[in-house]
């Protein structure tokens, strides 16, 4: 080991020498945004925060039922978690509904790669300002004519 330096820039700098030569290994600091996630890489919701929908069980994400630019509709999937060899069907619930999805920051599994693994209170889903979707209107009812 020769030593090590700082850059301007915040990276390490490692140098090493050995019979055939020597090496430099640089070290970049992790970022903040690495630094705000938890063990599973997923970042948490803020809590108090309407635009941040943050999971509520744990496991691993199979599968989103939404994508970005969806307005979200009360009762429908929203996606598919795995937790404990069971697969979860996750609702949108009440409070987020009408509102339209900004981004999908999980990880879904594929056929090569796990899904993100998620803990209670990680981000699922950041929302942007939607506008409630109006109820269909249901037509009168007809009315049945009596005969004499």
């Amino acid at each position: 080991f020769d030593g090590f330096d700082m850059t301007p820039g915040g990276d390490l700098t490692l140098s090493f020498s050995h019979s055939t030569g020597s090496n430099r290994v640089i070290m970049s600091p992790q970022s903040t945004s690495e630094a705000g996630s938890g063990a599973s890489g997923v970042r948490k919701a803020q809590q108090g925060n309407a635009f941040e929908f943050a999971c509520e069980v744990p496991g691993e994400l199979v599968s989103y039922a939404v994508k970005v630019g969806d307005t979200l509709v009360e009762g429908e999937p929203l996606c598919t978690l795995e937790s404990m060899k069971m697969e979860i069907v996750i609702s949108v619930p009440a409070e987020v509904a009408g509102r339209v999805v900004k981004s999908l920051p999980v990880q879904p599994r594929t056929k090569t790669t796990q899904g993100g693994k998620l803990s209670p209170g990680d981000l699922l889903l950041e929302l942007s300002p939607g506008h409630p979707a109006p109820s269909p209107e249901l037509p009168p009812p007809k009315r049945a004519r009596m005969s004499r």
